[in-house]
C-alpha cells in the first residue's frame, strides 16, 4: 500500500483511549498508513508495544525524552536497551531542551541523551530527536560523539535555516507538522524551502501541534479547550508544503515516501 508516513506521533496517548482504531482509520483513509509511535518516558513503553501489536502499521519507538529524565531507575539503560532490541524499535522520543520551564537542567539532559545516542549508535537504530533552544549543543554532543549509521531524525525542526546543512551532514533528516504552515510562518517556510529533497519527512506529533483552521479538518476539542490533532490532518498541508518547495504535490509526496520507507529501513 502506497501511503503516506507520519514520522512522529504518540498515539498510545490517553487523547486516543477510546478511538484509537477509528483515529487509524481516518489516517488511511487520508493516505497516510504507517505511524511512527514515540515514547516519553519508561511508563510508556508497555502501553506502545502493545498498540504496535494492535494495529501492524505502527512503528514503536522507546526513549526519555528531555522533559522526563530526571530520577531515573538503576539500570534504566538496560531497560531501554531490552525493549530497543525485542521490538527491533526506534530510539525516541530523545533530545535537548533550554526552551520549556521546570524541567530537569540541560547538564542532567545531555547526560541521558548521550547514553541513549550511544545505543542508537550500538545498535544501528535511527534516533528520533527533539530539540528546542539547544541546537549548538546538540550538533557539538553529535560531532564529537558520533550519530548512528541509520541517522537521525529532528522532529518538527524549529532551528535555523542555517544549520539545515551542517545536521544532514551528519545524518539528519527534517520533519515539520502543522503550526510551520501557517501563512505567517515564514521563517519557518524558509527552513522548509531548503531542506534536501531526500531529507524532508511529515508529522503531525499528535495528539499536539494542532495547526490553524484549515489543517485540521480531523481534529476535536479536549477537555482543556485544546484541539486534538490527528495522523488524517496531516492530508491537509501536502499542498502547501508543495507550494512552498515549489514543485507538484504527487512529485513531492512520492519523494516523502521514499524518504521515510529508507529511514525506517532498519526497524521495519
Amino acid at each position: 500500500m502506497d501511503l503516506l508516513t507520519d514520522i512522529h506521533c504518540h498515539l498510545h496517548e490517553p487523547d486516543f483511549e477510546s478511538d484509537l482504531g477509528e483515529v487509524i482509520a481516518r489516517a488511511v483513509e487520508n493516505g497516510i498508513g504507517r505511524f511512527v509511535c514515540n515514547a516519553g518516558a519508561i511508563a510508556d513503553f508497555e502501553q506502545i508495544s502493545t498498540i504496535a501489536k494492535q494495529y501492524s502499521g505502527i512503528v514503536p519507538c522507546f526513549g526519555i525524552h528531555p522533559w522526563y529524565c530526571n530520577d531515573l531507575p538503576v539500570g534504566w539503560q538496560g531497560e531501554l536497551a531490552y525493549w530497543l532490541v525485542s521490538h527491533r524499535a526506534g530510539v525516541g522520543e530523545i533530545g535537548l531542551d533550554s526552551w520549556k520551564q521546570g524541567i530537569p537542567p540541560l547538564e542532567v539532559q545531555m547526560h541521558v541523551f548521550r547514553e541513549q545516542l550511544a545505543l542508537a549508535r550500538e545498535l544501528d537504530r535511527p534516533a528520533m530527536i527533539h530539540c528546542l533552544k539547544a541546537y549548538d549543543v546538540l550538533y557539538q554532543i553529535l560531532t564529537d560523539d558520533g550519530t548512528p549509521i541509520s541517522g537521525f531524525l529532528l522532529h518538527a525542526y524549529s532551528g535555523p535555516w542555517t544549520m539545515v546543512g551542517p545536521l544532514a551532514a551528519l545524518g539528519g533528516r527534517f520533519s515539520f507538522s502543522h503550526p510551520c504552515f501557517a501563512p505567517d510562518r515564514k521563517k519557518a517556510h524558509k527552513t522548509i524551502a531548503v531542506v534536501p529533497s531526500d531529507r524532508l519527512l511529515l508529522e503531525s506529533d499528535s495528539p499536539d501541534l494542532v495547526g490553524p483552521e484549515p489543517y485540521r479538518p480531523y481534529s476535536i476539542r479536549r477537555s482543556d479547550g485544546r484541539f486534538r490533532n490527528e495522523p488524517a490532518n496531516i492530508s491537509a498541508i501536502t499542498q502547501v508544503l508543495a507550494a512552498i518547495r515549489g514543485t507538484s504535490q504527487s512529485e513531492l509526496m512520492q519523494q516523502i515516501k521514499k524518504n521515510a520507507s529508507e529511514f525506517l529501513a532498519p526497524i521495519v
